[in-house]
């Protein structure tokens, strides 16, 4: 997803400094006023949406790691858990090789773990990275995209019925 957004957002870009040139062209050689008007607020159009797409992108992939995180200390309580298990088993045989110190440490690391796992669950809930007070998410990135595009093809078009009427 990040090599779209980054060929997305360039595409944009690159439109955007095409325009540039076309901007420049039409102010210091043509001086065709309504090719100018367009072309200028075409560009800024472009470069703001494709900024505003980026920043979507990583505010999404920011928000992701709250997850991705919860998986791994999730796995991890799994493991503690899974240990002590074994160390209950082994120890109720006559042979104890294992201490209640070692299972008093195993829980204190298995509430440990659980107490992480709640705070990253509220932090992901309450402090989210928000772009224009919307959650960043995989959703709004497709939404950005789309919007960027239909930009694009809607800018290609006006101009191109611009310059077609002011050759004709």
């Amino acid at each position: 997803m990040c090599v779209f957004v980054a060929l997305y957002s360039s595409y944009a870009l690159l439109l955007a400094l095409a325009l540039l040139g076309k901007l420049l062209y039409d102010t210091f050689v043509s001086y065709d006023s309504s090719a100018l008007v367009i072309t200028l607020v075409a560009m800024n159009t472009l470069v703001i949406l494709a900024l505003l797409l980026q920043m979507v992108y990583y505010g999404s992939k920011a928000n992701d790691q709250f997850l991705h995180h919860r998986g791994i200390l999730l796995r991890s309580q799994f493991a503690v858990r899974e240990l002590a298990c074994e160390m209950a088993t082994l120890s109720s045989g006559a042979h104890s090789l294992h201490s209640d110190a070692d299972a008093k440490q195993l829980l204190q690391c298995d509430q440990l773990l659980h107490s992480v796992i709640k705070c990253l669950e509220v932090e992901d809930q309450t402090n989210p990275v928000r772009i224009l007070g919307i959650r960043a998410n995989a959703a709004v990135v497709q939404s950005m995209i789309t919007l960027v595009l239909g930009t694009i093809s809607t800018v290609v078009n006006v101009v191109y019925r611009a310059r077609v009427n002011a050759n004709a």
